[in-house]
């Protein structure tokens, strides 16, 4: 039996090894409009988001002024790897919603939404807008 539960062990591991990193970051962009994070109001700017260790949470930092903010997430996949890492953010009329956080590759972070954004949400379809990293 332990033999057993030794070589089940060691195939799990693999198998977790095998997994891909879901890494963010640091993503560097420049955003060129204010918007909101988690009903926190960010001024346009040079940002630097990163996930948190490995965590579900993702850093926002404003590298022009000390304006950060620390946000849960849920991992998001896409069937098409992307070449750059962006932002995807939701706008409603003049005002912009962070929304995605993505990586180069197949894996990205999505924010929940605010009460905020849900009240625009059932009067307004989102126009999604997406700024991509620097390289």
């Amino acid at each position: 039996m332990n033999a057993y539960f030794v070589r089940c062990s060691i195939l799990a591991l693999a198998a977790a090894s095998a997994l891909p990193a879901q890494t963010i970051g640091p993503l560097k962009v420049s955003v060129p409009f204010s918007f909101n994070v988690q009903g926190r109001d960010m001024p346009a700017g040079e940002y630097v988001a990163e996930r948190v260790n490995n965590t579900p949470h993702v850093t926002l930092k404003c590298r022009e002024r000390s304006v950060n903010v620390f946000v849960p997430t849920m991992a998001l996949e896409s069937p098409f790897p992307q070449q750059t890492g962006k932002l995807v953010f939701h706008r409603y009329g003049d005002q912009y919603f962070l929304s995605e956080v993505w990586s180069a590759g197949r894996y990205g972070r999505q924010l929940l939404r605010t009460k905020q954004e849900r009240d625009l949400a059932r009067q307004a379809q989102p126009e999604r807008t997406s700024v991509a990293a620097k390289r």
